[in-house]
């Protein structure tokens, strides 16, 4: 992915730049959430040092496959 809307750092911080997250509405912080979550997926996916078994574990989880 070239470009993410959202950023984060080693040890798990994340945000948008210019966005107080914590002035967001609950439902509002939870998609964002999702978004940067949907950013690292598609990471794990193009990075092409990624193990086979993480590519195939982010793309389940991307299409929404239940484990159980």
């Amino acid at each position: 992915m070239k470009t993410r809307i959202t950023w984060k750092t080693e040890d798990g911080h994340w945000g948008i730049e210019g966005v107080d997250l914590s002035a967001l509405p609950p439902r509002v912080y939870g998609a964002l959430y999702k978004l940067k979550d949907l950013e690292d997926q598609i990471e794990i996916i193009q990075n092409l040092d990624t193990p086979d078994y993480e590519v195939q574990l982010a793309t389940e989880e991307l299409l929404g496959v239940q484990h159980g």
